[in-house]
């Protein structure tokens, strides 16, 4: 059986690869605003490390996991977790492998299959963010500027995207889903427009893998 992929991964991939890939807005004069704009104005790749919290309504911490990731424009992503247990997801942009190591299996989906009714789904498409979510700031907390992205559409699967960020880089991303669970993304070692080995977004299994296909139609 294939094991879970820990909560809202797929769509805070989709969320980072498509803020690569639209044109940012003209933003207030709000400094969560003025940085998420220097961010992702200019960005074609970065690289960090991450540790990922997910808690329920009540605060209760449902999973906590660490890793690595990379991104690359346009729309390559390997997001690599470390702990509790490994499994590797690296997507060319069309499809997406989900490799699990103490599992021996393999999983590949078509990308646009996978991310479902998701922000990430609406942010896929080549329209600026704030075609599809409302943007302002959240003011300053723990040393942070916070940006909200609250969706326009009701049938998304999340209620908000909170994104903090200081010195104009990106430190964490809290999302809240439907259900009022959120995940907290925490970044470190961030690593902006570095040239990035294409080989980190080419995946092919070790002998023995078990390979399930969910891909659809080939894009």
């Amino acid at each position: 059986m294939c094991r879970a992929l820990p909560h809202n991964v797929v769509a805070i991939i989709c969320l980072l690869m498509a803020a690569l890939g639209n044109n940012m807005p003209a933003l207030a004069e709000d400094d969560g605003q003025q940085q998420l704009q220097h961010f992702f104005g200019d960005l074609h790749s970065f690289s960090a490390d991450f540790s990922q919290t997910v808690r329920n309504t009540t605060g209760k911490i449902l999973q906590q996991s660490t890793g690595t990731m990379a991104l690359q424009r346009p729309l390559k992503f390997r997001w690599a977790y470390r702990s509790p247990y490994e499994q590797l997801i690296i997507t060319n942009g069309n499809r997406l492998w989900i490799y699990d190591r103490d599992l021996e299996q393999l999983t590949i989906k078509a990308l646009n299959n996978s991310i479902g009714s998701t922000p990430a789904a609406l942010l896929s498409n080549d329209q600026p963010l704030e075609k599809t979510f409302h943007i302002r700031g959240d003011g300053q907390r723990s040393n942070l500027s916070w940006v909200r992205l609250t969706p326009k559409k009701p049938d998304t699967g999340f209620e908000l995207i909170r994104l903090g960020f200081v010195r104009n880089t990106l430190s964490v991303m809290v999302l809240t889903d439907s259900f009022g669970q959120t995940s907290t993304i925490r970044f470190s070692h961030l690593q902006k427009n570095i040239k990035l080995d294409h080989k980190q977004f080419i995946f092919s299994p070790p002998p023995g893998v078990d390979v399930i296909m969910d891909v659809g139609k080939s894009p």
